[in-house]
């Protein structure tokens, strides 16, 4: 895995992000799965998928 990144733009594929607003499980860190015109993010708590457009994530991204 890599590091947590510092921007949108520096999003790769199994990097860690850390996103302003929470899941409904209460954890805001994610592991990046798939990039592309939707953003494919795995919950680092429970596991579950989240499916996000890019121009939002691109806003979610601390």
């Amino acid at each position: 895995m890599s590091a947590t990144k510092t921007g949108p733009n520096l999003a790769k594929i199994e990097s860690k992000v850390t996103l302003k607003k929470p899941h409904p499980c209460g954890s805001n860190e994610f592991i990046v799965i798939q990039m592309g015109i939707e953003v494919v993010l795995k919950c680092l708590k429970c596991s579950s998928f989240v499916r996000i457009n890019k121009e939002r994530f691109d806003r979610f991204v601390k």
